[in-house]
């Protein structure tokens, strides 16, 4: 009797949250990416104002949701906390492979963007190709460096 209560109770939930046509039932409709940042996770320990300004903010500075595959037995680890949501809280951040037989052997995607910063092109400009599984070569020699990178920023101290 409680497998069959859980099961009922399963199929009210995702027909809630999912829709009632099942063919359009997907786990990535369910279990989906959200990238956050730290001051937005903490927005609900804020008082009514702060909680609110960031809110208003949040479109800014967060992304998502994308679906997400797997879970926390995949090799693409998306975890989520059993019995609460489905919402990931384990992203994995970059991903890398390393191929010793070729002269150029480095390529990694983030999850996210280079930049910390919301006003950069490069803040979340790797998103798209970290859910498609893309990767970006990494060089190491100097002309394959120069050839992929057109801007380069010189800090020297003054003095």
């Amino acid at each position: 009797m409680i497998l069959a209560a859980s099961f009922a109770d399963s199929i009210d939930h995702l027909e809630n949250y999912l829709g009632r046509d099942r063919s359009q039932w997907t786990w990535g409709k369910l279990h989906t990416y959200y990238f956050e940042t730290e001051a937005s996770k903490m927005a609900r320990h804020m008082g009514f104002i702060q909680r609110t300004g960031m809110k208003f903010l949040s479109p800014y500075f967060n992304r998502g949701p994308f679906p997400a595959p797997g879970d926390h037995t995949t090799l693409n680890v998306s975890a989520y906390t059993m019995a609460r949501d489905f919402d990931t809280w384990l992203v994995p951040a970059m991903r890398i492979i390393v191929d010793f037989s070729l002269e150029e052997p480095f390529y990694a995607i983030n999850s996210t963007g280079q930049s910390d910063n919301p006003i950069s092109p490069h803040y979340d400009d790797a998103i798209h190709e970290w859910l498609q599984g893309n990767y970006r070569p990494m060089p190491f020699r100097q002309e394959n460096i120069e050839n992929q990178y057109n801007k380069v920023l010189v800090l020297k101290p003054s003095g």
